[in-house]
């Protein structure tokens, strides 16, 4: 959950399209051997599902085992077996009520993250290869190893953003996060000029943008996307903000917005905004007691 993941790559997406439920595959590869999974193991990772933005768990998985197969049963090999053959079974209705009560307000009101974190598709086609042709496998590397850590341990909760979304949208968040993005259509980054003229921040780290993606045009259009680059973080009076050490990302984010909540970095939080008030949901990730 304090990496790029295709989890919270989902949940952003329906909190972008008005979507109220976002569901994921869980406890995959939960535990080896399948037995020896505990209650307590579902439900650590079915919190870092909630984390991500998930508030619907899709258990992986119940296999069938007829009488006839005997003690312990058929089982599935990558999945932890919870039922009948298993002695924590008599415990299962309080882990699965724990598990429905959170889905449950986890799909009240409506998503309140302040940040929003720009995907370089584009820059992750540029580096395609044969072997080597997937958004997701790239994007871990694209991101770096310090740009959601920073995020998330100055205190706030993020959604991930990419061209499509912003063209359907606009930037529906206070920041906005370009990590170290080189390549950005010029029709997104002329949004992203709209965003910050009407009040949104802007934060570039590592780089400004400088090439515009794909070949048609690709020459009058990095010109384009260069000027523009420049008024917004270069210029006088720019109203941009250029990270080039990412380590202090953070303190970029509290300079411009009161951090969402203040809790040790193990500590990961949810934040949905009601009619009537707000919802947090908590989460010690840690297998320690944390106190802050």
């Amino acid at each position: 959950w304090r990496r790029f993941t295709a989890t919270r790559w989902a949940a952003s997406a329906s909190h972008l399209y008005g979507r109220p439920v976002t569901s994921s595959e869980t406890w995959t590869w939960l535990h080896s051997p399948v037995f020896r999974a505990t209650p307590l193991d579902m439900k650590a990772e079915a919190d870092l599902h909630f984390l991500q933005g998930v508030n619907q768990l899709v258990g992986h998985g119940f296999p069938y085992s007829p009488k006839e197969a005997g003690e312990p049963g058929w089982h599935f090999y990558a999945a932890a077996v919870f039922n009948d053959h298993n002695p924590w079974w008599l415990v299962m209705p309080d882990i699965t009520a724990y598990l429905q009560r959170v889905s449950f307000m986890l799909r009240q009101g409506q998503p309140a993250n302040d940040v929003a974190l720009y995907l370089p598709t584009d820059d992750a086609y540029a580096g395609f290869a044969l072997g080597r042709d997937s958004v997701n496998q790239a994007m871990d590397g694209l991101l770096g190893a310090n740009v959601i850590p920073q995020i998330l341990d100055a205190g706030y909760n993020f959604d991930y953003i990419d061209d499509g979304a912003i063209a359907h949208a606009g930037v529906p968040y206070r920041i906005l996060i370009l990590p170290g993005v080189e390549r950005i259509p010029l029709a997104t980054l002329r949004k992203l000029e709209e965003f910050v003229r009407k009040g949104g921040t802007l934060v570039a780290t590592r780089r400004t943008p400088s090439l515009a993606p794909g070949l048609t045009d690709a020459e009058s259009q990095t010109a384009k996307i260069r000027e523009l680059s420049r008024a917004l973080f270069e210029a006088p009076g720019a109203r941009g903000h250029v990270v080039t050490d990412e380590t202090k990302l953070g303190a970029q984010l509290h300079a411009a917005l009161a951090a969402d909540v203040a809790a040790a970095p193990e500590i990961g939080f949810i934040h949905r905004s009601l009619a009537f008030g707000d919802i947090y949901f908590l989460a010690n990730t840690s297998n320690h007691p944390v106190h802050s």
